[in-house]
């Protein structure tokens, strides 16, 4: 099983996110990906961080655990809050955005107002929902 991590970041009453385009469908995901060996999940975080959006930031609070079952994947999924400390949206470098990757579709920094996120198709629905409990109270 494939361990992951992925951030809640927030700045500006937005919610920083990457918009997937794939085939016939538009969504939108945490950042974050996969945990190297020898990694911690806060190490691994910072450093997907950094090349999925170009922000450096501070990770905080563990926020929930989700187990992602697909045909091609099966992982345990960590949120963390976190905090931009750093970096530039312009710069992101993850292996997303080469030219000739294994991923379908696309990937691109984008942010999701706090009042609309309700609406939007964010994944996984499960974390999106607990984060808008969070944000509610």
């Amino acid at each position: 099983m494939r361990k992951i991590v992925r951030a809640i970041t927030v700045k500006d009453n937005k919610l920083l996110v990457l918009k997937r385009i794939k085939s016939q469908e538009i969504y939108w995901v945490f950042p974050g990906g996969g945990v190297e060996e020898g990694e911690s999940d806060i190490e691994a975080l910072e450093r997907e961080m950094k090349e999925e959006t170009g922000y450096e930031v501070k990770v905080g609070k563990f926020f929930a655990n989700y187990h992602f079952l697909a045909s091609y994947m099966d992982a345990d999924e960590n949120f963390y809050l976190a905090e931009i400390i750093g970096g530039s949206e312009s710069n992101p470098h993850g292996p997303e955005y080469d030219e000739h990757n294994e991923y379908e579709g696309t990937h691109e920094v984008d942010w999701i107002d706090l009042d609309r996120l309700r609406g939007d198709d964010l994944r996984p629905e499960e974390i999106k929902n607990k984060y808008i409990e969070l944000i509610k109270k």
